[in-house]
């Protein structure tokens, strides 16, 4: 390993630790060499960098970050330094990151989910049919349902309760779950009739946690607005 360069990992990243005395363009020379013949040991993950043992500006921050990324699989979401309480920051942004990366994830079921189907995903996920009786849906993103719900979907995960669960048919179920938040939620029974007014347009319903209650409002009460 180059006497300039010092290469550490820690609980969340990498600490590169810079020579202070050395000029700036053979730090960075240093620095491809050593991720480049890194680069099978690192692999490809993303990581909060720290850097230390020199001031370093903005400009030259953005260039050690560069000359990782091209000498190695690895991405720098973050820049940490050595103070805790900045690190805790930084690493609570890594987090929130990823919660973000997992919500814009998106999988799709092009069919129905049949009865005694059991799906799972670690991302949102769109069903393009429907969710049959005795069939679940988990994820820990939101749940969309282009066709009707009469089974059981858990969104959020066990803790999220900032996803929602989207059914553009019939709520034939309310077995709703999300964040680990349940509750009972009568479904309103479809009038009958002669005289029965008729829906010109169906809205989508949408389970979501508002007052650390599960709700179910049309979407078009603006249900969503409310959920932080």
């Amino acid at each position: 390993m180059s006497e300039l360069v010092t290469i550490k990992a820690n609980s969340h990243g990498i600490q590169l630790l810079l020579d202070e005395s050395a000029d700036f363009e053979t730090l960075v020379t240093d620095v491809c060499r050593e991720f480049a013949n890194s680069r099978s040991f690192f692999g490809s993950a993303d990581i909060i960098l720290e850097v230390t043992g020199r001031e370093l500006d903005m400009e030259e921050l953005r260039v050690i970050v560069q000359a990782i990324e091209l000498n190695s699989d690895v991405k720098v979401k973050l820049l940490a330094d050595s103070d805790p309480a900045h690190e805790a920051r930084a690493l609570k942004d890594l987090e929130d990151y990823y919660d973000r990366q997992r919500k814009e994830r998106v999988h799709f079921v092009h069919d129905d989910v049949a009865k005694e189907q059991t799906l799972s995903y670690n991302e949102s996920v769109v069903i393009m049919g429907d969710v049959k009786s005795n069939a679940s849906v988990a994820s820990t993103g939101n749940v969309i349902i282009m066709g009707n719900l009469s089974g059981s979907v858990v969104a959020g995960g066990t803790s999220d309760t900032t996803c929602f669960v989207a059914v553009a048919g019939q709520v034939e179920s309310t077995d709703v779950i999300i964040g680990g938040v349940s509750g009972h939620i009568e479904v309103p029974e479809e009038k009958k009739g002669l005289f029965a007014k008729k829906e010109k347009n169906h809205d989508v319903s949408c389970f979501a946690v508002y007052g650390g209650k599960l709700t179910m409002e049309p979407m078009r009460e603006g249900i969503l607005s409310h959920v932080s």
